[in-house]
């Protein structure tokens, strides 16, 4: 990870919070800033996750399969932590 780079766990959580947005948990979760950080080949798994477009190839269904299940895991934890937060 070079000087201001995300780390990959930032991306894959910004990732699934894209994927997310607008999709699941509807006036109980948005992020619509998520996308607009990420760039366009990390872009590229979040529309084929919305699309259900899943790749052929082992890396790229590997990819595919993270920010899927990253957005499975992150709704629910947002939500949860939004409303310990009073938020």
């Amino acid at each position: 990870m070079g000087v201001g780079a995300a780390s990959s766990t930032a991306v894959l959580v910004c990732q699934g919070h894209a994927t997310a947005d607008g999709r699941y948990a509807v006036g109980r979760f948005s992020d619509p800033v998520a996308e607009e950080l990420l760039d366009s080949a990390e872009r590229t798994v979040v529309e084929r996750v919305r699309a259900g477009d899943v790749p052929a190839q082992a890396a790229e269904r590997m990819a595919y399969k993270m920010v899927r299940r990253s957005r499975i895991t992150m709704v629910p934890r947002t939500i949860a932590i939004d409303e310990a937060m009073g938020t």
